[in-house]
């Protein structure tokens, strides 16, 4: 559904998409999760399991103009950190998050 470039940007089109865990790990690089808008690009959790997963540190975070939607009867999360070292650059800005 994404585009991603050399430069950790990840364009989310307009549309609704089933997916199954999403998993990104910056390895020390910056990422950028970008959608058309928290009403027109819309990512919803087809397992139950958890819609984007973020493992690793990453020196800074964005996510951004999205629909995030996860399971209500599993046990996921639309979004999920592994871990505790992405530091205070993660930027959460334009969300849908059911």
């Amino acid at each position: 559904a994404g585009i991603a470039s050399n430069n950790g940007f990840i364009d989310i089109p307009a549309g609704t998409y089933l997916v199954d865990t999403l998993v990104v790990s910056g390895e020390d690089k910056p990422v950028v999760i970008r959608g058309a808008g928290k009403h027109s690009s819309i990512l919803k959790s087809r397992t139950g399991d958890h819609v984007l997963r973020f493992t690793g540190g990453t020196p800074k975070l964005v996510v951004e103009h999205l629909g995030i939607t996860g399971s209500h009867a599993g046990t996921g999360h639309g979004l999920f950190f592994d871990t505790n070292d992405h530091g205070a650059n993660v930027i959460l800005q334009y969300l849908s998050i059911q």
